[in-house]
């Protein structure tokens, strides 16, 4: 089959001008974003530029880094500071031109902003944590304190050796004191060392008597009087612990539970004696002081 020249020519120019466009549209690929574009970019970048200048500065967390650097943790301030670090760069980049530079560098110091403020935000949680727990741990020191008392008057020893109020004051101040230099943690660590030494003391004094869940003496009669008198140490001390320590609900209702169990159970064992069954009613008062004891636990005192 044979063509006309100006079929063929027409296929010629229609290739010539396919070649043409193709060229502009590499051109102008080659020569980058359209003024246009530019601008949009610009803008873009400059609100991303104020946005993190003002997280980094201008926030709770920035602008506490600038008044109480001490209050943050170390972690916290290093992070921060590798943030500002990057936007320093970020800055120097954009008056540089060398806008794509500036974008990662933004990008950088808004990711470490946020990890800043997860540390921060974990600090806190930490600290709120701390904060419950002093005033329970001074109620519980004062409760412990007050059981030691009444515990040596009664059994007329003496916990001076091993608990020497002076020390035990100077460890409430210095707990006070680093409290109020925000040092939660030590302060918590103070006073737990120092309810242990007190914990221990009050076990101590309590050993013998008190604690032993049955002792051989010579008859059921004087077996049941001596489990008497220890549930009667235990009730006093419960009674103590009770109106000076504060537990959360949970606990509050398994005390609740303990204790009325257990009087339940002396209930029973008063009327076996009366029944003249000193065996059951011996058995029933040990049961009640076992439920004390749980019940003492629940103060953190292990018997």
């Amino acid at each position: 089959m044979k063509y006309s020249g100006h079929k063929l020519a027409g296929v010629t120019l229609v290739w010539a001008v396919a070649g043409v466009l193709q060229l502009n549209v590499l051109c102008l690929a080659a020569s980058g974003p359209s003024p246009r574009e530019k601008q949009k970019n610009d803008r873009m970048l400059r609100q991303k530029m104020v946005l993190v200048e003002r997280m980094l500065f201008q926030s709770p967390l920035g602008e506490q880094a600038e008044k109480q650097p001490a209050v943050l943790s170390e972690k916290t301030v290093q992070v921060l500071n590798t943030a500002r670090q990057a936007y320093a760069k970020a800055v120097a980049s954009l008056e540089e031109n060398r806008d794509e530079s500036a974008h990662d560098q933004l990008d950088s110091a808004l990711t470490l902003y946020r990890q800043a403020s997860a540390l921060h935000r974990g600090v806190g949680k930490q600290n709120k944590k701390l904060a419950r727990a002093l005033p329970e741990l001074r109620s519980r020191i004062a409760g412990y304190q007050d059981s030691l008392v009444m515990i040596s008057t009664e059994k007329n020893i003496s916990t001076a050796a091993r608990v020497d109020p002076q020390k035990v004051m100077e460890t409430l101040t210095a707990a006070a004191t680093l409290e109020g230099n925000d040092d939660l943690q030590a302060a918590v660590q103070l006073l737990q060392a120092l309810q242990t030494s007190l914990e221990v003391e009050l076990v101590r004094i309590r050993n013998g008597e008190t604690v032993v869940t049955r002792v051989a003496l010579n008859n059921a009669e004087d077996n049941l009087n001596y489990e008497m008198q220890k549930y009667a140490s235990n009730e006093k001390l419960l009674e103590l612990l009770s109106a000076r320590v504060s537990l959360g609900e949970n606990k509050k209702q398994i005390l609740s539970r303990y204790l009325r169990q257990s009087s339940e159970s002396e209930t029973r064992a008063m009327q076996f004696r009366i029944e003249g069954n000193l065996e059951a009613a011996l058995k029933a008062l040990e049961s009640s002081t076992e439920l004390q004891i749980k019940a003492l636990k629940m103060f953190g005192i292990n018997l």
